[in-house]
């Protein structure tokens, strides 16, 4: 594919009108309402992890609005880091059918959910197997680094020096010399 027809959105000005587009998670929240006006085919996110609270602001302008996109495909190292509960937001955007059900009822379901004192407690886990069936089944292609590296080009590793003015080394200086001092208390605080 040619640079031409590949575009970075910059900004919420900035729209979306390649045939490939590169938008951050900032800026696609920023131009999320015009989702629906637009003809997008597919959507790609990466590091789809980026969307596991569904308290975030990011979640809830988001989320509606790649519902209204044909294809979204997530991709994801580690798409729950700590908790099932984390995989719900991101499951309802990519099943708005409801296979996963509801936060409470997925939470309930796969988070060993329970009411405590606060409210709802769906910090557990439970029925994994089954879990891990359902995704696997409907919304999850896993692959290992195994699995994948005979695949993929060596690691390359390159230097890239950059041009440093007098007055940014300066900056750099006393900005490396506070994180040192930082460093030094936390350790003293910590004995």
């Amino acid at each position: 594919m040619s640079q031409d027809r590949i575009k970075v959105v910059m900004g919420g000005k900035d729209r979306p009108d390649n045939y490939v587009n590169i938008v951050s998670y900032n800026t696609a929240t920023t131009i999320a309402d015009d989702f629906k006006n637009w003809n997008i085919g597919v959507v790609i996110c990466d590091e789809s992890h980026a969307l596991k609270s569904h308290n975030s602001s990011r979640s809830r302008k988001l989320g509606p609005a790649l519902k209204f996109i044909k294809r979204v495909i997530f991709l994801s190292g580690t798409p729950a880091l700590a908790r099932p509960i984390e995989l719900h937001p991101q499951l309802s955007i990519l099943s708005p059918s409801g296979v996963f059900g509801t936060r409470q009822e997925f939470g309930k379901r796969y988070c060993d959910g329970h009411e405590g004192r606060w409210g709802w407690d769906f910090t557990g886990h439970s029925n994994l197997l089954e879990l891990n069936f359902m995704l696997t089944k409907t919304v999850m292609i896993r692959r290992t680094k195994a699995e994948v590296l005979s695949q993929l080009p060596a690691k390359r590793r390159q230097a890239i020096y950059l041009q440093v003015s007098k007055k940014e080394v300066k900056e750099l200086e006393q900005r490396l010399n506070k994180m040192k001092t930082m460093n030094l208390q936390e350790i003293s605080l910590e004995d």
